[in-house]
């Protein structure tokens, strides 16, 4: 007797493991694109290498800009703009690096109107939890001669696209009324320098108004910046002549 059976019970195909991927094929074949474009950008790499090899050969300094042109753009997929300047400041301090704090701790800056500033607080900010800024740091209350921290906010600024660091300066041994004589802007130089020239960033300096500053003591400052620093490849310049500049123009620092 042929019965059909119930339509739960009638027999099904075997499952297996392996079932269809359509996409599989799709997938394949993108895969070995990908591999066939990789294999020709190798090889216009290659070749423009040694087209390289075989042209003029660059000085040790410009073949330094164009490795750190070359790092920053791999690095950030931009690269810093020398139209784009911000001011640093190298003043501040921490008990780790200055034995003290300083800047962090500068009393608070009373309100213009004077009934305001009545009802809120001048003493001094207490570090580390309140600091004497707008906006709390991400790196914490940092020191301005800590290595790390310079290298840190030279990342920050490249990845920003600002391309030249204007630092807030004072002469040798001095600083502002907050500051730390003992770590003055200018002894931070060498550092900002170095630290600018490896992430491709240029640095101009800001001379600020110190006590005693005349037309003849910017004068001696100016002489002193180009005397110490006038060679360094981080220092931003600029030609005399604002006509293009040609190899062997002279060449002058931006303060």
């Amino acid at each position: 007797v042929n019965e059909e059976l119930p339509q739960d019970q009638a027999e099904k195909p075997e499952e297996t493991d392996e079932q269809d991927q359509p996409g599989d094929t799709t997938v394949v074949d993108g895969v070995a694109q990908g591999l066939a474009f990789d294999t020709e950008q190798a090889g216009e790499q290659e070749q423009q290498e040694q087209e390289h090899a075989g042209g003029e050969q660059d000085t040790a300094e410009q073949a330094a800009e164009k490795q750190a042109a070359r790092d920053t753009e791999t690095d950030t997929g931009r690269q810093p703009s020398l139209a784009v300047h911000t001011f640093y400041y190298p003043w501040y301090g921490s008990p780790e690096f200055n034995g003290q704090w300083k800047h962090w701790n500068h009393n608070r800056m009373p309100h213009w109107n004077p009934s305001t500033a009545a009802r809120y607080s001048q003493d001094r900010h207490v570090p580390p939890d309140d600091v004497g800024a707008s906006f709390f740091p991400k790196l914490g209350p940092y020191s301005s001669k800590d290595p790390e921290v310079v290298t840190a906010h030279m990342e920050q600024m490249r990845q920003a696209s600002i391309g030249v660091v204007v630092v807030s300066w004072y002469p040798p041994g001095d600083a502002d009324g907050n500051g730390d004589p003992a770590s003055a802007p200018d002894s931070l130089m060498p550092l900002i320098l170095d630290a600018a020239q490896e992430h491709g960033l240029k640095v101009c300096i800001h001379i600020e108004p110190y006590d005693g500053r005349t037309a003849a003591t910017v004068k001696r400052d100016i002489l002193y910046m180009h005397k110490t620093y006038g060679t360094h490849p981080a220092l931003y310049k600029e030609y005399k002549n604002p006509t293009p500049a040609k190899a062997g123009d002279p060449q002058y620092p931006l303060i």
